[in-house]
């Protein structure tokens, strides 16, 4: 009988931050480094699959009018549905109090660099519905990319963060979501950030430790 052994709860992002701190401001990043670095603040910070990030549609997001608002990202037909039929559902981003680490600031640097003209084209598997894509091909500003891409970017970011090998790589949602637990977030909010349909999947499958900062003793004696 093998017993499967606790996650630990230590999941060091310190290595992350200093490559965002030494990569600089997002204005002077070479265009891989920027599209690597949203598509990973997407991710951690939206608790948004690779698919997800894919099907942002520019047309109908809300880009923010002042520096307290915040950003809100429309998602075409994502995995999750609602009584059996497709959705599009919102993901909300506010502002990191450092600019260097925030995933609002990484957008609109992005969005003015480098999706600054529409890519409008059909949604990858319905063929109907167009959207104007958000990420897009290095090789040509005008083209998108899908989620396999996405998902190379968000891996070259990951893979700075220490983890035993012969435990399965880490989600950037399930990192996301599992550090704003640990912080304190109310876990409901967080099931409904990431759009889980309960918080038994988000726990099963996502949440990476059941450690909390809460001191207990305290708390008891």
């Amino acid at each position: 009988m093998t017993i499967q052994s606790a996650p630990s709860g230590n999941i060091d992002i310190t290595p992350v931050l200093d490559y965002l701190r030494q990569l600089g401001d997002n204005d002077q990043l070479e265009p891989a480094d920027l599209t690597r670095k949203l598509a990973w603040l997407l991710g951690v910070c939206g608790f948004m699959r690779p698919s997800d990030i894919e099907h942002v549609d520019l047309d109908q997001s809300i880009r923010p009018a002042t520096e307290e608002d915040p950003l809100v990202l429309f998602v075409v037909a994502p995995k999750e549905k609602r009584q059996g039929k497709r959705i599009t559902k919102t993901v909300t981003l506010a502002r990191h109090t450092v600019a260097l680490f925030c995933p609002v600031q990484a957008f609109l640097v992005y969005t003015r660099r480098i999706a600054s003209s529409p890519c409008i084209a059909p949604h990858s598997y319905l063929s109907q519905v167009t959207i104007n894509y958000l990420m897009r091909d290095l090789r040509d500003f005008s083209a998108p990319i899908k989620a396999q891409c996405i998902d190379k970017h968000i891996k070259s970011i990951m893979k700075l963060i220490p983890s035993d090998p012969s435990n399965k790589p880490i989600k950037a949602r399930a990192l996301g979501s599992t550090r704003a637990v640990q912080a304190g977030a109310n876990i409901n909010d967080v099931v409904v950030h990431g759009g889980w349909s309960s918080q038994a999947i988000f726990e099963k499958f996502y949440r990476l430790s059941r450690e909390t900062r809460t001191n207990f003793t305290s708390l008891a004696l």
